[in-house]
């Protein structure tokens, strides 16, 4: 398990997301779901947007940054050439998209909108994000004195708010027994926008494929 605390830079972003509002330009993030990948190029009309430190492998993710809004050119490709991805992805002026990437050699593409205004004091935001390209999988978890259940008919569980004190038990399960359950405690930061990233990787000793996941947190 990963934890990503995320800032937006003024090199990355020309602002905060209230001042990107005022702007002409649309914010993305991107994460790297597909399997035993390093150092991915993501490239907006051709132009790579990875700085030279980031190594945008398995489970990366690369902070928000500015784009001009409207139909852009997307491409993923590997160091040696292989095109994962290519294809556009329209935007819209004063809006941030986080785009994942998922899959093995054909990646497939997903984009959700983000939302970066943050709750009241005492609360938290959390989304779930399932990445885990085959398979069925349920997702269970314990808040407060109550106990709710996701089938991820739909691969994005949507923000939802939830007491920032208090921690948030996640089952992730295989209903068709092809994954090991995955379990764990989330206490999230007071305020914090939160999304939590399931996706699969190959252990490299055992040579299967297991469910991992990653917390991105926007400050």
């Amino acid at each position: 398990m990963t934890i990503l605390f995320v800032g937006c830079s003024k090199d990355e972003l020309n602002g905060s997301p209230e001042e990107l509002n005022q702007q002409d330009f649309a914010g993305i993030s991107a994460f790297n779901a597909i399997e035993g990948t390093e150092n991915l190029q993501l490239l907006v009309d051709d132009k790579v947007i990875n700085r030279t430190d980031e190594n945008f492998q398995t489970g990366g993710y690369l902070n928000p940054r500015t784009i001009f809004p409207g139909d852009r050119k997307l491409s993923l490709i590997s160091p040696k050439g292989h095109i994962y991805y290519k294809g556009e992805i329209k935007t819209v002026a004063s809006k941030f998209y986080s785009i994942f990437f998922y899959g093995q050699l054909n990646a497939t593409v997903m984009t959700a909108e983000d939302d970066f205004i943050k709750p009241a004091n005492g609360k938290q935001k959390v989304r779930v994000v399932n990445l885990v390209s085959e398979g069925n999988l349920k997702l269970s978890y314990n808040y407060l004195n109550s106990q709710e259940s996701y089938d991820f008919k739909e691969r994005v569980l949507a923000y939802k708010e939830y007491v920032s004190n208090e921690k948030i038990t996640f089952n992730l399960s295989s209903t068709d027994g092809k994954y090991e359950a995955v379990k764990f405690e989330f206490d999230g930061d007071d305020q914090s926008i939160n999304t939590i990233v399931f996706y699969t990787d190959l252990n490299k000793e055992t040579s299967k494929r297991e469910i991992k996941y990653k917390i991105i947190e926007n400050k």
